[in-house]
C-alpha cells in the first residue's frame, strides 16, 4: 500500500533508534523501581551525531526516516538499486553499496519490500560483515532478517541491539 502510514513508520523508526541509542527502556525501569542513577554506563549509551546510520531502502519511508534523522548529524549511507545516487545525494545522504552500508553503519535501519533478492538479506553472513555492536532496525518486513542468526549475533555480541515489529515467524519463537 504506497501511501500507507508513511509518517508513522518513520517516527517509529527514530523512536525506536532513540530508544537503543539512549538506553530509554533499562533507564526507565532503573528509576520505576525506586533506584536512581544509570542502568548503563555513559559509554554504553549513544550520541546519533557520532554514529553513522545505513539506510536500505529510500522510498517514501527511507527518505522520511533520513529526513528526520538530518537535525541530528549523524553520517547517512543509503543503498537503494533502484534510485539514482543524484537523488540520494540530493537528500544529503551518501550512496554506498550493500556491502559498504553493513560495513561502515553503526545502525542499519530497514525500509524495503520483501523479494526474492531481498528475503533473509540479513543472514549468519551479512551480519558478520556489520561493525561489532551495530544495532539493527525492522520495521519493514519479517523475511528480511534470519531470526535465528538475529538472536545468535545478539547473543554473541555482534550486535548490541535489535528493535524489530515485524520478524521471519510471528510471533517470535520461545
Amino acid at each position: 500500500v504506497p501511501d500507507y502510514c508513511i509518517d508513522e513508520v518513520a517516527d517509529h523508526t527514530l523512536a525506536f533508534l532513540l530508544s537503543l541509542t539512549r538506553q530509554v527502556v533499562p533507564n526507565t525501569l532503573l528509576i520505576r523501581d525506586g533506584k536512581w542513577g544509570l542502568a548503563t554506563p555513559l559509554d554504553q549509551m549513544r550520541t546519533l551525531r557520532d554514529q553513522s546510520v545505513g539506510i536500505v531502502g529510500f522510498g517514501r519511508i527511507g527518505r522520511e526516516v533520513a529526513a528526520r534523522l538530518a537535525p541530528f548529524k549523524c553520517q547517512r549511507f543509503v543503498f537503494d538499486a533502484f534510485v539514482p545516487e543524484e537523488s540520494v545525494r540530493a537528500a544529503g545522504c551518501i550512496p554506498v553499496s550493500l556491502d559498504a552500508l553493513l560495513a561502515q553503519s553503526d545502525i542499519v535501519t530497514l525500509h524495503c519490500p520483501s523479494t526474492p533478492q531481498t528475503k533473509k538479506m540479513l543472514r549468519a553472513e551479512s551480519i558478520e560483515r556489520m561493525k561489532r555492536g551495530a544495532i539493527v532496525i525492522n520495521l519493514a518486513r519479517g523475511d528480511l532478517v534470519d531470526t535465528e542468526s538475529l538472536v545468535h549475533a545478539l547473543q554473541s555480541g555482534q550486535l548490541s541491539g535489535a528493535a524489530i515489529d515485524v520478524c521471519d515467524k510471528e510471533p517470535i519463537p520461545a
